[in-house]
């Protein structure tokens, strides 16, 4: 059902990162629109495929369910996170169902172990996903439901489970996102600080890195993100990626794309540009490209200039297809080592795939 995408949209703002190379993105975007995209198809493909052709690989449109399956016999309710591991399967947060799905290709979908803690609570809603070279899973979930907590992270490691809030962060600090380094399998995270001095609220949108400091509390090396000038909107981070070029890619308030370089440059990618409702960036491995979902659509960004991949057109139900002929909501994205596929999760209950080349 439709709900779900924007409870999902919802999540990601409410509930809802080598040396550095050059960014070779411009500060001005140049978006083409629907119909350019189009006219830029063409065939190319070794297997006779077309670029940019959309396939379902599990799940069924708009129907919803819990079912560990073949491909269009499986079902899902609010799948959320998505990352692949280094075999080439796909780790899934599927959110209303409350469970971990993982697809081992081409299409099959079981359900991942997650053991209660050791307070016997188990996984409730969780919205992002990161596996680890070593396996170990790392989870947000949101849970109002334990203590009254904001969020917590659930670290799966050799059949063992831990959970926990880090303590510092109970309440001042809110968790949206979750990024892995490529190359050394830190995770990153990032979200919002609120605290009341003086009665008023100050908002602080922060990434920092997933590792425990000298006191054993989780959350090393706190950065506090500048407010883009002109940026009034909420200050918090809700999306986040570590690009191999060293870069962290931020998104605030779904709407503004930012960079944080490795000498701590940061830079506001458009100033001029408002996004409408970016639940997701990603970037391939020289900077030069990013791909962003951004209201149901994947769009490209090359040196500043916005290029429509696919999107939403829902008089085609769900559809797959080539470009502007699939029916697309895509909410979170991973992208192939050789960077010829974004896996995508889709609002209608679907895990797919857009073939780039």
């Amino acid at each position: 059902m439709k709900i779900n995408i924007y409870k999902l949209i919802i999540i990601s703002v409410v509930l809802s990162l080598s040396s550095c190379k050059k960014d070779e993105l411009s500060n001005s975007v140049q978006p083409t629109n629907a119909k350019q995209g189009e006219l830029q198809v063409a065939t190319n493909a070794a297997d006779g495929h077309l670029p940019l052709t959309v396939v379902t690989i599990a799940g069924k449109y708009n129907i919803e369910g819990y079912v560990d399956a073949a491909g269009d016999q499986a079902r899902f309710l609010g799948v959320a996170g998505i990352d692949l591991a280094d075999d080439g399967s796909i780790y899934l947060a599927d959110t209303y169902n409350s469970k971990i799905r993982k697809i081992t290709l081409p299409n099959i979908v079981s359900t991942v172990n997650i053991p209660p803690n050791s307070l016997g609570e188990t996984l409730f809603q969780p919205n992002n996903i990161r596996v680890q070279q070593n396996g170990t899973i790392n989870i947000t979930a949101a849970e109002y439901e334990y203590q009254n907590q904001r969020s917590r992270f659930w670290i799966v490691a050799n059949g063992a489970t831990t959970s926990f809030t880090p303590p510092r962060h109970n309440t001042e600090y809110t968790y949206y996102a979750l990024a892995k380094d490529p190359y050394n399998s830190y995770l990153f995270t990032g979200g919002i600080r609120n605290t009341y001095p003086n009665g008023e609220n100050f908002q602080q949108a922060f990434i920092e890195k997933f590792q425990p400091d000298a006191a054993g509390t989780y959350g090393k090396d706190t950065y506090y993100v500048p407010r883009p000038s002109g940026f009034d909107d909420v200050h918090d981070v809700t999306s986040l990626f570590c690009g191999y070029n060293a870069v962290k890619y931020i998104v605030l308030h779904s709407e503004k794309i930012c960079k944080l370089t490795p000498s701590g440059v940061f830079q506001d990618l458009f100033p001029n540009q408002k996004f409408t409702q970016v639940s997701d960036i990603i970037a391939n491995k020289d900077g030069k490209t990013l791909y962003i979902a951004d209201n149901g659509a994947i769009k490209s960004i090359i040196n500043g200039t916005v290029r429509y991949l696919v999107g939403p057109h829902t008089d085609l139900h769900g559809s797959d297809g080539v470009g502007p002929k699939a029916d697309v909501y895509a909410f979170k994205m991973a992208l192939s080592k050789d960077e010829s596929t974004i896996y995508f999760t889709d609002g209608y209950s679907t895990v797919r795939k857009l073939l780039l080349l």
